[in-house]
């Protein structure tokens, strides 16, 4: 459904758009709360997150100077693992941190790279790691 949109959008006579995607964004009170105290699976998966504030500059940095025709993943650089990241981030909020199985041939997940915008529009994440974001 959200390629049919992507291709409606980049199609449409008399325009050119920039899209921007991203997997998840980080701001406060923080995504993934209620792994609290859970257990679950994958904790060997990454993270695929951005900072609200880093999808902010990138939409304003795409109006200042648009290209036009093209898909801008928003993900910060660095992918902790979910068995790393959700237990600290619980700690740090204060709830009982989840506990994570590792699957032997699960692999560590889908890595989503966010570096085009950084590569053709000289974009910088001002959080580019997702184990310092700011809790607040």
């Amino acid at each position: 459904m959200l390629k049919e949109l992507e291709d409606w959008l980049h199609n449409l006579p008399g325009t050119s758009v920039d899209i921007c995607a991203w997997p998840g964004w980080w701001a406060f009170p923080p995504s993934g709360t209620f792994f609290a105290g859970k257990s679950a699976p994958d904790g060997q998966h990454v993270v695929n997150l951005v900072h609200l504030q880093d999808v902010v500059a990138a939409i304003e940095l795409l109006l200042q100077a648009p290209k036009g025709g093209h898909i801008y993943n928003l993900c910060a650089p660095r992918h902790p693992a979910r068995g790393l990241f959700y237990p600290q981030m619980a700690r740090e909020l204060g709830l009982p941190p989840p506990v994570f199985s590792d699957s032997p041939d699960g692999g560590q997940g889908k890595i989503v790279d966010g570096n085009r915008i950084c590569n053709e529009l000289g974009f910088e994440y001002q959080y580019p790691d997702p184990l310092v974001m700011p809790m607040e």
